[in-house]
């Protein structure tokens, strides 16, 4: 797998999701799966079925954090920046609707909109890699072409090597 970009709070946070299946949720789901067999008949067993899923479900969770978490590099982010780099904290103004909102621009594995978290990936945060502060950005949407102002920049001090 090619080398992964995450910040320290995305690492620690993925980690802790990973830990959480091995030592919560994987012992869980083989207690279902006990029980459920249990219950007789498997051919005919809902329950034995849905722990079935849950455990496909959980053990293909598991390998997905392990292989991206062995190819992760934490990300090395100045405190102060020129233009916008991933890893960089922003706020930027929706031109289009008067808006303005804080993101910390960041790799796919920890794009988290709730938390402010947006992908390097997606249409704006393609948009802003690159950007200065005071240049507006445009990039298409299903809507139409959108325009956002780059109002503040700044880096992050998480930066160390797993």
């Amino acid at each position: 797998m090619a080398t992964v970009y995450l910040t320290r709070s995305g690492y620690e946070r993925l980690d802790a999701e990973l830990r959480e299946l091995l030592e919560v949720r994987r012992p869980q789901v083989m207690s279902d799966l006990t029980q459920a067999r249990e219950y007789g008949d498997i051919r005919e067993n809902a329950e034995y079925e849905t722990a079935k899923r849950d455990q496909g479900l959980t053990e293909g969770r598991i390998h997905e954090l392990e292989a991206l978490l062995a190819s992760v590099q934490i990300l090395e982010v100045p405190p102060e920046l020129d233009e916008v780099v991933l890893g960089a904290r922003l706020t930027v103004e929706n031109l289009d609707f008067g808006q303005t909102r804080a993101y910390k621009l960041v790799s796919e594995p920890e794009a988290h909109l709730e938390e402010d978290y947006l992908s390097v990936e997606s249409p704006l945060g393609a948009a802003l890699l690159g950007g200065k502060v005071g240049e507006v950005v445009t990039f298409e949407a299903p809507a139409g072409t959108r325009r956002f102002k780059i109002l503040e920049l700044s880096g992050d001090t998480e930066a160390q090597e797993v």
